[in-house]
Parts: structure tokens; sequence; C-alpha cells
């Protein structure tokens, strides 16, 4: 029998909520490009501390899991997001109740200031 039919709600609204704070994306790994939707923020302070350590400008992407063509995104792995070209950093899996929903990426950018 199938996950409860909350969980399929669950699911739903979340990647509905994705969906709407989204902006179209590129992703490239092993040199093959991926155009999605990724929800993004710019990272609190504490999370600019950490990811300055690794480059410029964090940010926090989420990548659904229906986006991705059965890939799973990596550290290193490039994002063309909001004009910006992110190198992912760190990704967290974001699982409820045993289904994987999606990533949580934080990405180091590029100096927005010349």
């Amino acid at each position: 029998m199938g996950a409860p039919f909350w969980n399929e709600a669950h699911r739903q609204a979340w990647e509905g909520n994705v969906a709407l704070l989204a902006a179209p994306a590129t992703w490239t790994q092993d040199g093959v490009a991926v155009a999605l939707q990724a929800g993004f923020a710019i990272g609190r302070e504490t999370d600019v501390a950490v990811a300055n350590a690794l480059g410029v400008g964090v940010r926090k992407v989420t990548l659904r899991a229906m986006d991705t063509a059965g890939r799973t995104p990596r550290p290193l792995d490039r994002l063309e997001l909001a004009g910006e070209v992110l190198t992912i950093d760190a990704v967290t899996p974001i699982v409820f109740a045993g289904e994987l929903y999606g990533w949580k990426c934080q990405c180091a950018g590029q100096d927005p200031t010349p």
C-alpha cells in the first residue's frame, strides 16, 4: 500500500512552495546541464561567515528531486541562477517520512562588487 495521503499532500505543498519562490536555473554536473526551477535565499550572517571561507556571496539553493533527472547534486557542481554563477559547497538531503523531496545546497557565488 502507498504512503498515507497526508504524505502526498505534504510533498505537493512543499514542492509548490519551492516553485512559488523559485527562479529559472541551470545545474551542471559532469558537463551535463539541466534546466530547472530553484528556490534560493541569501544566507544569514552565520552562513556568510562559513561560506566566505570558500567564496563570496553565499546563497542557499533548494532543488526539488523531481527536477534533477534522478541525479544527486554534489559539491563543486555549478548553478547559474539569478545572474550569478554559483559553486555548490555542501548538499543536505530534504527527507520527510522517509521520502526524498529534494536538496538544500549551500553555494558560494562571485563577488558582486567590482
